[in-house]
């Protein structure tokens, strides 16, 4: 439960500036400073491809997980292989 409770505080952290309207942004003078000085590093927003995170409390074939033991037989794992699998992309 603890867990769970953790990973949808995490995703309403997340979602939290854009709930009210106001989102983070980089000072444009410090990503200009980085991106000269560390060319291999991506500091545009702009440039990040598109990409759609998966439901954190939905498993692989869509059924929404509503118990922690659901969380911890079933998600938490797939959760970890999804990491694993795409580790190189981060």
């Amino acid at each position: 439960m603890k867990r769970l409770l953790v990973s949808c505080s995490l995703l309403l952290v997340a979602k939290l500036p854009t709930l009210f309207g106001q989102a983070w942004e980089a000072n444009p003078a410090v990503v200009e400073r980085l991106s000269k000085s560390r060319s291999e590093i991506n500091y545009y927003e702009d440039k990040v491809p598109k990409y759609i995170l998966p439901d954190i409390l939905a498993n692989s074939d869509g059924v929404e997980i509503t118990k922690p033991k659901e969380w911890t037989k079933v998600r938490r794992n797939e959760v970890l292989e999804l990491q694993l699998e795409h580790k190189d992309e981060i």
